[in-house]
Order: C-alpha cells, then structure tokens, then sequence
C-alpha cells in the first residue's frame, strides 16, 4: 500500500512551480450499490476531500464515514477536459481500484460516477466482501483558490 501512495503521489514532485494549480475542498455525499456474492447491496457515504488541479492533471483526496464499512476513503489520479474528469485511483478501504467521471462546471459542484472493482480476491486488502460497486455522488464545492 505505501508503494501505491508513493507512485500516486510521485508526481507532484515532478512539477514545476510555473504551472498554475487550483485547489478545490470539498464536502461530498454518495450513494450506490455493492455486489456481494452477485447480489446488489445498498450504501451511502460522507466525505470531505481536495482535489489539486494543475493545468489539467488532477489529484485527488477524500476521507469520510460510510454505511455499512463505518468509515471509506479514496485517492485517485486523472485529468480534466473542458468540463470532465476522469480519475483512476484506489479505495483504501473497501479496497477497491476505481474510474470514476465528473461532471464540473456546475454553479455548486459537479455530479459524478464511479465503476469500483473489488481488490480482495486479488489478494490486496479487504473489499467487505464486494467485488464490485457502482456509486453516484455530489460534490459540494467548499472553497477553492489559485496559485502559481
């Protein structure tokens, strides 16, 4: 695990202090379907989260409580064009690797989805039993300012 958040952090020190960067923080509440043993299980999540956007490379962190697992989290990586985001990332736990699209450009937030795949069985944490999930959101825009 701490190899993954190395390569997903890593390239952060491979930018130059030239680009712009936005950071966003935000509040966030999900809602979705897990397939345990190929039946649909419901949940919800709470997150807070920030999201570094530099000139389009995205990375992106979230924390929050969850229904059933009691807490979740997410990081990812990806990018933006014009008004989406696609990000590829791990789920910590349930342990899942994740793709997941926003919708941005919208007055309070943006709307996304997700398509999660279940790492367990694969031998790398433990999915809660699911081997895949299907999830929906929105995220609440908190503050975000810019920097060069």
């Amino acid at each position: 695990m701490k190899k993954l958040l190395v390569i997903l952090l890593l390239p952060l020190t491979l930018l130059s202090q030239k680009q712009e960067r936005v950071s966003t923080v935000y509040a966030e509440i999900n809602t979705g379907v897990a397939f345990i043993d190929e039946l649909p299980f419901p949940g919800m999540s709470g997150l807070i989260g920030t999201t570094l956007n530099i000139e389009g490379f995205l990375i992106d962190l979230e924390a929050g409580l969850a229904l059933p697992t009691i807490w979740t989290a997410k990081m990812g990586i990806g990018l933006e064009t014009g008004q989406n985001q696609i990000t590829l990332g791990l789920r910590p736990y349930p342990s899942h690797f994740y793709v997941q699209h926003a919708f941005t450009g919208k007055k309070y937030g943006s709307f996304h989805v997700s398509l999660e795949f279940g790492l367990e069985e694969a031998g790398f944490g433990d999915s809660f039993e699911s081997i895949g999930m299907i999830t929906f959101g929105w995220r609440f825009t908190l503050t975000d300012w810019k920097s060069k």
